[in-house]
């Protein structure tokens, strides 16, 4: 037999030395786990991460918890990461005095109706940052979201969009305009996506409705009636059980005065299509309540204005209607105040990413008018290449008091009344926009109303 010359040998062990040998699925996962921690170590001193722990998950992936800027975050990486990262903004939360606290995990079902997960499972890394308070916390919301997504970047992200709902539907449309640069697409869903004057002013309305017909009768809310006051927390629990008793009442005798209050509140709200519903009371009468401090801290004054308003009832006679704005509170604004504040929390025409919102014909808490602003100024500065709006069906809820349910079923319209599949299909119409530069297809209220 004729044996190999030395040479020839080293040949052989030099080329498979030299041949790349697949890694498994559990050393790739590993190695990754080991890259992205490392990559943590490196980045985290200089971008003023503390508190930093990371761990590999069940799938492969890793969780990352933290503090940058001392602010909590949470970020979850999958285990094959396409670099690309979906940061999701919170909605709103009663101002009680402590601190915002965010889920640890992105992925977990209750953060944005599982999107995230969803999102997750397509290859993005998902998270979210807390607010640097509770309460009305755009300013915040808007600068800690950038800096997530910044450390991101540095952590090996190319991409990245913005996602949010209700005040997080702000905060999205906000931070895209403040910062065009940061994301290459954004989702807003029920946001208020054109002024915040417009939303607290709404809701005082209701109140101010409230407190009018309700005078005088076992339904008068507890504590001061000045609308442009918050009621102390202590106070809730009277609320609450006051606006129970007035639902109770309503609901077994539509011709009683607890039904009556209900209905004319509602359909003298001026400005907005709004539904004779104890939902839209409750949705929209509650943080008023509890929050009308605190945006007025942030206005450095008050916002609220009604001094010029007209109200009007269908199911008011004319004297009734002359009654109704001869006696209900007045107020003013601060003219600086609504200045300062529209200038910082209003959303202007210019569109310089991809945004896509969603909402529902009907909304008992952020009206469904936000769109039309929103479109209108964006077609003004002829941006509405960058703009898609969606119009999903009012979502009818039941409410998520279990005593109301011995009257029988208590639903009606819900904030944000989406299902986990539309806000699914959502995301993917903005996805293949982004990637693809198809346009998702639109449609309006209008179009529901036919």
């Amino acid at each position: 037999m004729r044996v190999p010359p030395p040479t020839a040998w080293l040949g052989v062990l030099l080329f498979t030395a030299c041949t790349p040998v697949p890694l498994t699925a559990s050393a790739a996962r590993s190695a990754f786990a080991a890259e992205l921690r490392l990559r943590l170590q490196t980045v985290a001193p200089d971008a003023e991460v503390t508190e930093l722990t990371s761990e590999v998950t069940r799938d492969g992936g890793m969780l990352v918890n933290g503090k940058l800027r001392g602010r909590a975050f949470a970020l979850r990486f999958p285990p094959a990461w396409n670099r690309q990262t979906v940061l999701f903004a919170h909605g709103y939360t009663d101002p009680n005095g402590t601190p915002d606290v965010i889920p640890s995990d992105p992925t977990t079902p209750e953060v944005a109706q599982g999107l995230l997960k969803t999102v997750y499972e397509q290859g993005f890394a998902v998270g979210y940052s807390a607010f640097d308070k509770r309460g009305f916390a755009v300013t915040s919301a808007i600068e800690n979201t950038v800096a997530l997504k910044r450390f991101t970047d540095r952590l090996g992200s190319v991409r990245a969009y913005a996602t949010g709902g209700s005040m997080g539907g702000s905060v999205v449309v906000l931070a895209v305009q403040r910062y065009p640069r940061e994301f290459a697409g954004a989702l807003a869903v029920c946001g208020v996506v054109s002024d915040w004057e417009d939303t607290v002013n709404y809701v005082t309305h209701v109140r101010a409705l409230y407190n009018y017909f309700s005078e005088d009768t076992p339904y008068a809310l507890p504590g001061t009636h000045d609308v442009t006051r918050a009621l102390p927390s202590a106070t809730m629990g009277d609320v609450t059980l006051t606006l129970l008793k007035l639902y109770v009442h309503a609901k077994l005798d539509a011709r009683s005065q607890a039904a009556q209050i209900l209905n004319r509140t509602l359909s003298a709200v001026p400005g907005v299509r709004s539904r004779p519903e104890f939902s839209t009371l409750v949705v929209s009468l509650l943080p008023q309540l509890v929050g009308i401090d605190d945006f007025t801290a942030d206005a450095g004054g008050s916002i609220l204005d009604n001094h010029e308003t007209r109200y009007r009832s269908s199911l008011l006679s004319e004297r009734e209607n002359a009654a109704l704005n001869e006696g209900i509170q007045r107020y003013r604004a601060d003219p600086q105040a609504v200045t300062r504040f529209n200038r910082q929390f209003g959303s202007i025409g210019e569109m310089p990413v991809k945004l896509l919102t969603v909402h529902n014909a009907y909304d008992p808490l952020v009206s469904y008018e936000h769109e039309e602003r929103l479109r209108e100024r964006v077609a003004r500065a002829q941006q509405l290449g960058h703009l898609a709006q969606q119009t999903l069906p009012t979502r009818n809820e039941a409410l998520p008091l279990p005593v109301l349910s011995l009257l029988g079923p208590a639903v009606g319209a819900a904030h944000c009344g989406f299902t986990p599949q539309q806000s699914e299909r959502a995301w993917n119409d903005l996805r293949t926009w982004v990637e693809r530069d198809v346009k998702p297809a639109e449609s309006f209220r209008v179009d529901l109303d036919r």
